[in-house]
This record gives structure tokens, sequence and C-alpha cells, in this order.
């Protein structure tokens, strides 16, 4: 009868835990593979720390949480141009003369300006108006005077005009949501915008200025019709940005890889954008989400998304205590001044980007439960970050990172939890295996950070340095404690390929070594590795790619222009060592206020050798019908 009860007992014990293995979400970090890019700060917010009267001072919180940048927007007043029927902002009377300083009111301003930076935050500076009820701005200003004025409060802030400062605020956003608050058409602001983003290039060449601050990511008339403009004009354009509310952490990545696919169609690959307004939106107007672990697994859960994209950075709105003695308004924080957890979530994720080196993973997925992992710089920091959102089929997650090394070193694993009171340290242990595995609750909503100390070390800060190209390539690394030679691999095929390499090229006692073999113009990968430095193991292998760039193209020169019924033709001499050419046109003769080239790679339809031509088909058809041109060759690019 034991006998038959043990077995019984057994019996039941390995179906409770397969049921358990059932309900768990099987994940994976490899520690050793690199994933995609770097983990970029994300965390920006609007609005903050700058304290009103009868607010509570965020001053502390903001710094604590790690907001990495605050956009200007929805202060009501000092960093706008003016606020309702009001003297408030910075140059509320447009009927005044632009180039005088007493037209202009900078003192609260530089007070909210000052303290986003002293705590430590990117200023990311909106041009235009808070949001008003009624819209007393939502009509077009006088577009000169509002373009002069826009150069003027950068030359305060960047160039010490007005009593300013050289404070060197990098981004211009000009206007908020222009498919909402507009009362003009498409045309109107798109030479509104023109107009400024040329007047802030000529002032301050370092700065950058975009736009529109949509309400939507998709906007056929101020995204679509607004980017043509830009590109087809040669405007400055720096940066696009939009706008996104949404209960679905996966449609911040659908919406900025769209963004992403139409500009690459659009001639414009590559073009910076931002997420400039986000949150968790379910219904209007009390979403109770707002201060709730739900809402925190949502927030973290969207940066885990957006992460997967090339977005350039990203604000949720808003950091401060907006209605703050109730749940569902959007700040961050309570009229207290005791953050929301939500906050907490942001704080997450600017721990995530002390480990900003992406490491593979598996398991996760962008809607429901996400993961993302990291290593620091120097790789001995391996952090771990899971949100689960909304899988209610996953109570548990069963957790395995590999790839650490049985080294007989002995590291440690911290596991943090997300509570109403911030991230809370629910589990430590230590770990010697090659392979951690946990088997742990996280049942929706969840947030769990895990952090592995003491991992196996790369070499931290390795670069390439082009400058005795062609003889050598020059590579350099910070020397790791330990390390008695280091192992460089080489490839030409991938960083994956050269982190699996045999052979190593060369193996150099010093943190440096010069490349005398590299071919000029051809992209290799250098994975580099510490001996020894790991307990009995070497350490990690840390890889980047580098080349010696090709000879730079000799100087266009006879550029000729006609006109052939609507169209215009180009002509001019081939120059040296350019395989191709990029034709740049505006309508402004200053090269030094032009956007994005106009086209790349333009095919030749001479067929001399020593000619170019190429046929901007219908370009003196539009309107207006004079375009300025540049044209420059090109080398292939690298890394």
């Amino acid at each position: 009868m034991l006998t038959r009860a043990l077995a019984a007992l057994l019996l039941l014990l390995a179906v409770a835990s397969a049921a358990t293995r059932a309900q768990s979400r099987t994940l994976t970090v490899h520690a050793r593979e690199p994933g995609a890019g770097t983990l970029r700060a994300l965390q920006g917010v609007n609005t903050g720390p700058y304290t009103d009267p009868g607010h509570p001072d965020l001053f502390a919180s903001y710094v604590t949480l790690g907001f990495s940048s605050v956009r200007t927007h929805d202060f009501f007043g000092p960093t706008d141009f003016g606020y309702q029927d009001t003297a408030l902002g910075m140059f509320p009377d447009t009927s005044r003369d632009p180039l005088d300083p007493a037209s202009y009111g900078f003192g609260p301003a530089d007070a909210v300006v000052d303290e986003i930076r002293r705590a430590g935050e990117e200023v990311f500076f909106r041009l235009g108006y808070s949001a008003e009820s009624p819209q007393v701005h939502a009509v077009p200003p006088p577009p000169a005077t509002w373009a002069t004025a826009a150069g003027r409060i950068v030359a305060h802030f960047n160039r010490g005009w007005a009593g300013g400062h050289a404070w060197g605020i990098r981004r211009w956003e000009v206007w908020n949501e222009p498919d909402l608050a507009w009362y003009g058409t498409p045309q109107q602001f798109f030479d509104l915008y023109e107009r400024t983003a040329r007047e802030l290039r000529r002032v301050d060449p370092q700065a950058e200025v975009g736009g529109a601050a949509t309400s939507t990511w998709n906007d056929p008339a101020y995204r679509d019709a607004f980017l043509r403009y830009c590109h087809e004009r040669g405007v400055p354009l720096d940066f696009f940005t939009w706008h996104l509310y949404t209960s679905s952490p996966r449609a911040y990545s659908d919406a900025a890889h769209g963004i992403e696919g139409f500009a690459a169609a659009e001639g414009l690959a590559g073009l910076p954008h931002l997420l400039t307004e986000w949150n968790y939106l379910v219904s209007l107007p009390f979403d109770n989400e707002h201060c709730t672990l739900r809402g925190a697994a949502f927030d973290l859960a969207v940066l885990a998304n957006l992460a997967t994209t090339e977005i350039a950075g990203a604000h949720l709105y808003r950091g401060d205590d907006q209605f703050g003695q109730f749940c569902w308004p959007f700040g961050l924080h309570f009229s207290t001044g005791v953050p929301k957890t939500p906050a907490y979530a942001l704080q997450a994720w600017s721990r995530m980007t002390e480990a900003p080196r992406a490491r593979r993973t598996a398991g996760g997925d962008l809607g429901h439960f996400t993961v993302t992992a990291g290593r620091s710089e120097d790789g001995r920091t391996l952090r771990v970050a899971l949100a689960n959102f909304d899988d209610t089929t996953s109570r548990r997650y069963d957790l395995t990172v590999d790839g650490l090394g049985a080294c007989g070193v002995t590291r440690t694993v911290t596991r943090e939890t997300l509570g109403a009171g911030g991230l809370s340290v629910v589990e430590q242990t230590t770990n010697a295996a090659d392979t951690l595995a946990l088997l742990r609750d996280g049942a929706a909503p969840s947030v769990t950070l895990l952090t592995i100390a003491n991992a196996a070390p790369w070499p931290a800060h390795l670069a390439a340095a082009a400058a005795a190209c062609p003889a050598e390539l020059a590579l350099a690394w910070d020397a790791v404690p330990g390390a008695t030679a280091y192992r460089v691999f080489r490839s030409a095929v991938s960083c994956d390929d050269a982190l699996a390499a045999a052979a190593p090229v060369a193996t150099p006692a010093a943190a440096a070594w010069s490349d005398s073999t590299a071919p000029r113009g051809t992209v290799l990968y250098y994975a580099v590795q510490p001996v020894g430095a790991y307990g009995a193991c070497d350490g990690d292998r840390r890889c980047i790619a580098a080349w010696c760039p090709p000879p730079a193209p000799d100087p266009v020169t006879e550029l000729r222009l006609a006109r052939r019924g609507g169209d215009i033709v180009l002509t001019w001499t081939a120059a040296a060592n350019a395989t191709s050419y990029r034709v740049r046109r505006a309508t402004d003769p200053d090269p030094a206020t032009w956007g994005w080239p106009w086209r790349r790679g333009p095919v030749d339809e001479d067929p001399l050798p020593d000619v170019v031509r190429w046929t901007d088909a219908g370009a003196a058809a539009l309107d207006p019908p004079v375009f300025f041109y540049l044209v420059e060759g090109e080398a292939p690019a690298g890394p």
C-alpha cells in the first residue's frame, strides 16, 4: 500500500509540474549573441520638472527616475510663443518687431529650460503653442514674422542673444499636431515650416529642426504630403515627429516600421523619427490604468517594441502631476509628488540603457509578453527586462540565460519586481554555471528586472581609426584587467562570422592592433577577445564593423542646366573616384539651408564616359519653376 501511495503521489507531483510548465512562457537570452543594435534612451517625457505654484517639487523625482529627455510642450505659457489671450509666452504679440529684444519675455522659459538641464535631461524644444481651449493660436500666424521669431528664440538659447545662453539645444520641433490645431490649409503650414526651418539653419547650423508632430503616424496631409514637400523643395528636415495613443504595445513598433518604410520609398531612407507623444489609451476620459501595474507593464512593453525599430527618441505624455489627485490623467506623478506605478517602468528602461549592447532573445512577443536583454559597455553586467502586459495564459516564465561560461567564477543574480512603490529586490542568488535557469511567477500584469553581475568581460570602447589608411586600419580598446593578451578575429562576412571564427589573425599583448592588409572600400568585421581575465576562461568577444574608406571623390565640375519642355536636364563632367552622385535641389539659393538630397545614384543617360547626364523629369513644371542644384560625387558608404 505504501508503495502504491508513493507512486500515486509522485504521479500527482509530475502532473502538477507538467501543468505548471504548460502555464509558463519559455524565454531564452543568449548572453554571447548580439541582438539588433543598441538599447537607446527612450524614456523621455513631456513637461516638468519645473514646479508651478501649487504643484509639488518634482526635481528629485525626475533625477531618480532617470528620464532621458523633456519635451517643452504643454507648459501652458513659459515655453510657448504665447498662451491664450494673455501676456504669457516668449513672443506673445506677433504684431511686434521680431528683431527687437524688447518684444520677448524669456524669463519663465529660461527657468523651465534651466531646470531640465540641471536634472540631467536633454531639452527637446517644441516651437509653438500649448493646448488651448478655445484654440486661440490655431489661426496661422504671419509666417515671415513667426519664422524670424523662432530664429531669435534659438539664438537666445544657443547663441546668447537678448541676454541668453550657449546651451546648445539640439532638437527643435515646429508646431504641435497641425492636423488638429491648425485652422489653415496644409500648404500654409508647409510654408510656415519651410520659412522656420531655413531660418533656424541660418541662425544655428548645428541645430536640428523637424516636425510635424502629427496626432497620427500616417496622416496623408501632414505626413505624406509634408515629407514630399520638404524633399521636393530641399527644405531642412532633420527628423519627423508623430504621436500615438492606443492600448496595443505592438501598434507602436508597427507604426514606427510603417514610417521608416514610407520614408525609404520616398527617397528619405534613414530619416530619423521620434514619437513625441504617447500613452496608454483605452477610453476617455477615465483610463484608470495610468497609476496601475497594468499601465506600467504596458509602458515597458511599448519601450521594448520601440527598441526593435530605428526610432531616435520617445516622449511619454506627460511626466508631471497633471490633475494628479486622480489616477486617470496622463501625468506620471500624483499631486503629492509621489510617482505613479508606470513612472517606474521608465526607470526600469533607464536602467536597461546602462546595459545598452542588445542581446539576442527568444520566446517573447511584441504584443503581450516582451523580453529585452543587454550587456554593459564592458560586458560585465547583463540585464533582462520582462513585461507581461496581458498574456493571461502564462502565469510563470521559464527563463534560460545561456553563454555565461562555466569558469569557476561566481556571479550575482538579482531579481526585482515592480509594485506600487517601485522596483524592489525579491530574490538574490548566485550562479557559476554556463546556463542560468529560472522558473518564476510572472502572471499578467507584471514587470521584472533581472541583473547578472560579474559576467565575462569584453573589450570596452572597441573602435577603429582610419586616419592612417590605406597603410593601416588602427583598432583600439580599453585594457581588460587580468588579460594577458588579446585575440583579434577578422571576417569579411559579418560580426556573427567573426564571433564564431576559430583562428585569430593576431594576438597582440597590448589593447591595440593595426591591420595593414585591410583593402580600401571593403567593410570588415573585427572581434576582439581578452585572453584570460575570467577565472579559468577567456573573456567574451566584442565585435565592430570598420573599413579603410576609398579615396574621396573629386568635386563635380562644369555643371550645366537646360530646360527641355517640363524637364530640367543636368550635365556635368565625371568626377574622379566617384562611383555615384547625389543631386541636391532647393528653392532657396543658400546651400546652408538645404535639406535631404533630391536624388542619389541617378542613372547616367550620356553614353560618353567623361560626361554624366541626368534628367529631372517634370521639375520645370513645378511651382515654383525655379530650383537651385548642387551635384556631389559619392563613394561607397561605410559601416
